[in-house]
């Protein structure tokens, strides 16, 4: 039951970084910022591995 909670809670964590990625890529969008890696994870609070690593989420399409 431990483990299940704790994918739970990670899960979780993820979903909200991913939602501080989109809203640090959306904010340097609007300041007309350029968009690499470094600048998306600094403005999301988040590192740029997690950035690299959730990738596929934020393909252009």
């Amino acid at each position: 039951m431990r483990r299940a909670d704790t994918l739970g809670a990670r899960r979780g964590q993820t979903g909200r970084r991913l939602d501080q990625v989109a809203t640090g890529i959306g904010r340097l969008r609007r300041e007309r910022h350029r968009l690499t890696v470094r600048a998306i994870a600094r403005r999301a609070d988040v590192s740029a591995t997690f950035r690299y690593d959730n990738a596929e989420q934020f393909q252009r399409r």
